[in-house]
């Protein structure tokens, strides 16, 4: 068994008392500068308004988000099962998962300098000696001598954090690891967005293809009427250029109508992480659109962004850095000592009778630093105040998104109510034209300039229909939607 004597005798009983003192009083002192930091409310003092200006429906006052997910409030099945898949099998996110291990393991080990460091030693040295002027009579060399060494050793060295600078580094390093956490968040709550935005695009393509090959299809049928009444004598040939000319852009239509399917297509699939094949969706219509947003939303859901609440922490993080390069400018307290055996026989690095040890501490005072120590105090304090700006500038930049997603709702729903009553106008138009030429008193160019109206009425109403979803996940996304009850990657 292995034996080590005490640290010290006499004069360094008082040391090694003093030793034991700091290292139970110590962690009691970090515990008391171990508050959360904190910095004046003043300073982050930025008049919010009690509610968003821009309501939308004045009646209306439930909840956005009653208990639910953002997008439930859409009510598709088929868009729930693509975020959800989406959050599951993105690469990215499973990036942002392992930035979040890292961070946390550095901000463990950032803290383990609170605590003393400890490690164990085995050395072993042989040597070899020459005594020169001393010659030995019958020998051709100088006279050498060879040895061996061998030591066994226990080492513990400790920095006392008497002024915080190790435990506002370390508070800072648990700061910065929150932090990642919430930009995990809002990068997840970010896809979601993506993702919702990418399947109203490619459903209101997939619209607008239908469309453009019924509107191709009656220009068409115009064109051929026009040439048979051309070639009868009945109509101009300007007339025929002219029916050429809408379907020749009928069909460039279709051709843009097809490239953007097949685009956004693709572009769903990455982001559900999968090879993009342009495979389409089985929904082929646009959902219907969700309720407008109460009245009287309050500007404090804004709490709810990862973004805002990462920036905050980024905050705080600076604030402790500036901390620590402060505390850097007073003095160190270190302590080491080690204890064990030293003996030119390996045999006896157990034996007790061999044991060494040592004792010491160190106080050190910066005095010329050529001043990198108080140019990195400033360097800190002005990034702390960058850092304070920025979150400021967030939060403007929050109210602004939210302000202008409520007022394009307003705006895009009365658009919609307009399209939407262009659209009954053009049926009503088209049907009595229908009804006109089956009784003989309409011609067969004013059946299909009716028919195709409507389709240019409908194209319109998707248009305006796909931007009020895609303005909906805009405003979701600026007020935090929620993400709770998802599963997302972190493998």
């Amino acid at each position: 068994m292995t034996s080590f004597p005490a640290f010290a005798k006499d004069s360094g009983r008082s040391f090694y008392t003093l030793f034991l003192g700091s290292l139970f009083a110590t962690p009691l002192f970090l515990a008391a500068c171990w508050a959360p930091a904190r910095f004046s409310e003043k300073e982050l003092e930025i008049p919010l308004p009690k509610n968003f200006v821009s309501d939308v429906a004045k009646n209306q006052t439930s909840p956005l988000w009653e208990g639910q997910r953002w997008w439930e409030s859409i009510s598709s099945t088929e868009l729930n099962k693509l975020i959800e898949e989406g959050l599951k099998g993105s690469h990215s996110l499973k990036a942002a998962a392992r930035r979040i291990e890292a961070a946390r393991a550095q901000a463990e080990a950032s803290g383990a300098s609170l605590y003393p460091q400890v490690s164990a030693g085995l050395s072993a040295n042989r040597s070899k000696q020459i005594f020169v002027g001393f010659p030995i009579p019958g020998r051709s060399g100088p006279l050498s001598s060879r040895s061996n060494s061998y030591g066994l050793s226990l080492n513990l060295s400790w920095e006392l954090d008497l002024w915080g600078k190790v435990s506002a580094s370390t508070r800072s390093a648990v700061l910065q690891a929150k932090r990642s956490e919430e930009l995990y968040q809002g990068a997840a709550l970010s896809l979601s967005g993506q993702i919702a935005k990418a399947w109203f695009a490619l459903l209101g393509a997939t619209e607008q293809e239908a469309l453009a090959k019924r509107t191709l299809e009656t220009d068409q049928q115009i064109l051929s009427f026009i040439q048979n009444r051309y070639r009868s004598g009945k109509n101009r040939f300007v007339d025929v250029q002219l029916a050429r000319e809408r379907e020749k852009n009928s069909e460039t239509t279709l051709a843009r109508s097809k490239r953007l399917v097949a685009v956004t297509a693709r572009q769903l699939e990455y982001l559900l992480g999968k090879p993009p094949k342009g495979v389409l969706p089985k929904t082929r219509k646009l959902p219907p659109l969700p309720p407008a947003p109460p009245a009287g939303m309050p500007a404090s859901l804004l709490d709810r962004r990862p973004d805002l609440r990462a920036a905050r922490l980024e905050l705080l993080s600076r604030k402790e850095l500036h901390k620590a390069s402060k505390a850097s400018l007073y003095p160190s307290l270190s302590l080491t000592t080690s204890g064990g055996t030293r003996s030119n026989q390996f045999k006896d690095l157990i034996d007790g009778d061999f044991s060494v040890w040592s004792l010491a501490g160190n106080l050190l005072q910066p005095i010329f630093m050529g001043g990198s120590l108080r140019a990195q105090v400033r360097a800190n304090d002005a990034l702390a105040r960058a850092s304070l700006q920025d979150f400021a500038d967030l939060v403007l930049r929050a109210l602004l998104e939210v302000e202008q997603s409520l007022s394009n709702e307003q705006h895009l729903r009365r658009e919609y109510e307009a399209g939407s009553s262009w659209v009954a106008a053009a049926k009503a138009s088209e049907f009595t034209t229908r009804d006109r030429y089956r009784n003989g008193r309409a011609t067969i160019l004013e059946t299909l300039n009716a028919k195709k109206a409507l389709y240019q009425a409908q194209s319109a109403l998707v248009t305006v229909r796909r931007n009020l979803l895609q303005n909906r996940v805009d405003l979701c996304l600026a007020m935090g939607g929620r993400l709770e009850g998802t599963k997302v990657s972190k493998r």
